[in-house]
């Protein structure tokens, strides 16, 4: 297998992704010939065979991040990047799977962007790995991110950009323990109604979005996968706010997963007994499909945010325990199965277009 090359050994994501020779993983887009990695989790699979080359990836950020390689499934380089540069990854002779995720989350300053530009490489393109049997999608905030997981709570220090991980989060886990594959919406500080940046953009407004912050022209295209099941993972943000205020926009956000996506299961999962309540409340009254809450006290030994914060986020081994959980009450109840008011829903769009 060999994509076409725009130049000697040089190829676009866009070509290699229709050649079959890498999988993209996450919620991305092609923008100007460029792959767009805004969101936490996104990236890139592949299946090479060389004679000892080294892969190399153009990248391009507005923003500091750290990307995470695995060679062989094995981590190789956690690599802290900003502006325009270039990951290296030497091979030995051999086949080798490659993945390139990037481990840290969104920015949310306005016209942000980050890029994978192209790929070098001399050795011989492999299928790329098949997709997982299930597909599930992660909207959250920094629970869900994965922020803070790498560090430990020091009360008054603020976390440090090296102790995100999306690979840490909760959901990246459950997925990984369901085989499943994923995307993840996720943003730390952001609620159903907590916006967190200068725009006052909540969850609800930044959903529709491969890159929300940079391309607003462009709405992600959902069918080009559906996901069997979301885990929603919004609240903990939002204490500020009333029931009246908040169960609306819990209904606004309910109606437009489903309005993209089909009636597809929906898992609500927070701390805060008040928003489960009221989710259990919400489901019951509305007589909600196919929706289910789930409360999970997570610890707090991981790094924290802002410095005046009392307690911090998951570390990594909370963070795995959640994950556990959350993969047993998803099993439970059965919420990967298919659905046929999902399918319903599809063959209804489809026929009138």
């Amino acid at each position: 297998m060999q994509p076409e090359a725009f130049e000697q050994d040089k190829y676009r994501f866009e070509a290699l992704k229709d050649a079959g020779a890498v999988r993209i993983v996450g919620r991305t887009e092609f923008l100007n010939e460029k792959m767009t990695l805004d969101w936490g989790g996104s990236g890139i699979l592949m299946n090479l065979r060389t004679e000892g080359e080294t892969l190399t990836i153009e990248y391009e950020n507005s923003y500091a991040m750290f990307f995470s390689i695995e060679v062989d499934g094995v981590e190789t380089n956690r690599e802290r990047v900003e502006g325009k540069g270039f990951l290296r990854i030497p091979l030995k002779a051999g086949e080798h799977s490659v993945s390139v995720i990037k481990d840290t989350e969104i920015s949310i300053q306005d016209k942000s962007y980050s890029y994978l530009n192209y790929l070098r490489f001399s050795g011989e393109f492999l299928k790329a790995p098949p997709e997982k049997p299930y597909y599930i999608e992660i909207i959250g905030d920094s629970i869900a991110s994965g922020d803070g997981a790498l560090g430990v709570f020091t009360p008054g220090v603020n976390y440090a950009l090296n102790e995100h991980s999306a690979k840490a989060s909760f959901g990246y886990v459950a997925c990984s323990l369901l085989n499943a594959d994923y995307s993840m919406v996720t943003r730390g500080g952001i609620g159903l109604l907590k916006a967190r940046d200068e725009l006052q953009r909540r969850m609800i407004d930044i959903y529709d979005y491969a890159s929300p912050y940079n391309d607003r022209e462009n709405p992600y295209d959902f069918s080009a996968r559906f996901p069997n099941m979301v885990i929603l993972e919004l609240g903990a943000n939002d204490g500020e706010f009333t029931a009246e205020e908040w169960v609306p926009a819990l209904d606004e956000m309910v109606k437009m997963i489903r309005s993209r996506n089909g009636v597809i299961p929906i898992l609500w999962v927070g701390k805060s007994t008040r928003w489960y309540e009221e989710v259990q409340k919400y489901i019951e009254e509305n007589n909600v499909l196919d929706m289910y809450a789930m409360q999970y006290s997570y610890g707090t030994s991981g790094a924290g945010s802002p410095a005046t914060a009392k307690a911090g986020h998951p570390n990594a081994q909370e963070q795995y325990e959640m994950g556990t959980a959350v993969a047993e009450f998803i099993r439970t109840h059965d919420m990967l199965e298919p659905r046929a008011c999902f399918l319903e829903v599809v063959t209804e769009e489809a026929e009138t277009k």
